[in-house]
């Protein structure tokens, strides 16, 4: 019994678009029809040419294209055409073999500059669209119509020598006439009548090079008529025209001043950023008000000192953080509120703040916190719920010595503070003048019924050795009196 065989080469005869398969001839000689091809995906879509020799599977249990085979001999540099249009690349360089043995597995069309990672598809006349190494993608029809893409500095090239770009708004075009090379552009702002498909009624028109002998920029209306007209000729002549005026005030050049004058309201819109630079003092004056409306970010820098004065008030609002940053000065005062009349009012959070609980810090690296009321102001600290805590290493009151002027625990005065180390001694001292206390008897004692005369000895238990521990319990640990 003769076994099947596994796989057998084939030549396309015709293929059926319709259907995505092909007729083919074994090299047996055998013709098979619908055969299908193996795809490398779902949404892959290539049509076989008609003598493309291709691999057979029978494996399967029908006959299946696994793959198109390359062409072999034929090897010619005529007409060749190449990945990277440029020389000494892939098999022009490193890669380029000079052995003469083995099969000549590329098309006399196909390009000779390929090297390991690139990946390319082309087509009969060239066009390519290809995945290189090194981070090049490229989409070509010609040398002078394609589309790069460059890992290198993030660069994208669009290489052509006629373009057309045409969006809702018009058509832009770089044409080469012969020789005469022209940047044009027709476009319109209402698509109902003026740039719509079948209409081209543009109002703005631009031509720079050929055509527009230089440069030629136009408004119009629907009908053609000039709106304005920027213009410059190869002989460096300058037109700007407006139907309703321009007005440009130059000042001379000897000494002059420029200066722009518009008789009525002013609008000025960029696309873009804008940058004003000036050399000298600019002065602005302004008779009626001024407003400034910032979407994002709005920064003043100064060089030396900036300075704000409002013979009114002067109100600042943050939504969200406000940050003030001084360098300051070592040998002055770094931030300085000056209020000649008036309160200093500093109201932080309420109860209906997103977060009522918003409080106040002071800080200072090693610097004190000084605070002065100089013509017999009070200092009033009140927290109706809250407590005062004090987390320092040594506290401090210095009253001047006035009676009375420290009041701790409440505004009426019950008890004074006493200097515990002097009490101390005193305490001590009376108690050992007792441990040493004797008593003379003359019989006016009695021990059980007789009378007792003489002389009593000390206490049998000292007072030092019971009292003595119990006076640092008068002691304060936290507050200390220095009088």
């Amino acid at each position: 019994m003769m076994e099947t065989p596994k796989g057998e080469f084939a030549t396309v005869l015709s293929y059926q678009a319709d259907r995505y398969t092909a007729t083919v001839r074994t090299e047996n000689g055998r013709t098979l029809t619908g055969i299908p091809r193996l795809r490398t995906s779902p949404g892959e879509i290539a049509a076989l040419v008609p003598g493309t020799e291709v691999l057979l599977s029978f494996e399967y249990g029908r006959p299946l294209i696994l793959g198109v085979m390359p062409p072999t001999g034929g090897l010619s540099d005529e007409t060749k055409f190449s990945l990277t249009d440029t020389e000494g690349f892939g098999g022009q360089g490193l890669n380029k073999t000079e052995l003469g043995s083995g099969g000549e597995f590329r098309g006399p069309a196909e390009p000779d500059d390929a090297m390991p990672g690139d990946w390319a598809q082309m087509g009969p006349e060239g066009n390519l669209i290809s995945v290189l190494a090194g981070g090049v993608n490229v989409m070509r029809s010609s040398g002078l119509s394609q589309v790069r893409t460059h890992l290198l500095n993030d660069l994208v090239e669009i290489i052509s020598r006629n373009y057309r770009h045409v969006t809702d708004m018009g058509e832009f075009t770089v044409q080469n006439n012969e020789g005469r090379i022209n940047m044009r552009f027709r476009g319109g702002t209402d698509q109902r009548t003026e740039a719509g498909e079948n209409d081209n009624n543009w109002t703005i028109k631009f031509d720079m090079g050929a055509e527009g002998d230089l440069l030629n920029w136009e408004f119009t209306t629907p009908q053609g008529q000039t709106l304005f007209r920027f213009r410059v000729d190869s002989d460096g002549q300058c037109e700007i025209f407006g139907i309703n005026g321009v007005a440009i005030h130059s000042g001379a050049l000897n000494g002059g001043v420029s200066s722009e004058v518009t008789t009525g309201s002013r609008e000025v819109a960029i696309g873009g950023d804008q940058k004003l630079k000036i050399d000298g003092t600019q002065t602005q004056t302004i008779r009626g008000s001024s407003t400034t409306d910032v979407l994002q970010n709005h920064a003043v820098s100064a060089g030396n000192d900036v300075l704000q004065n409002a013979l009114r008030d002067l109100g600042i609002g943050a939504g969200r953080n406000l940050t003030m940053t001084v360098q300051g000065d070592p040998d002055a005062d770094s931030v300085i509120f000056d209020i000649e009349s008036g309160n200093w009012l500093v109201d932080i959070a309420g109860p209906t703040s997103p977060n009522p609980k918003s409080g106040h810090t002071l800080r200072t690296f090693a610097g004190d916190v000084n605070t002065e009321s100089l013509a017999g102001g009070n200092f009033n600290f009140t927290s109706l719920l809250g407590d005062f805590f004090s987390q320092t290493k040594k506290a401090v009151f210095s009253t001047n010595t006035l009676p009375d002027s420290v009041v701790l625990g409440g505004r009426a005065l019950t008890s004074h503070l006493v200097k515990y180390e002097q009490l101390e001694q005193h305490l001590m001292l009376l108690y050992q003048l007792l441990d040493r206390h004797i008593h003379l008897e003359t019989g006016t004692s009695v021990a059980g019924v007789f009378p007792v005369s003489g002389v009593s000895g000390p206490p049998v238990v000292p007072f030092s050795s019971v009292l003595n521990p119990l006076i640092m319990t008068f002691k304060s640990l936290t507050s200390g009196v220095s009088l």
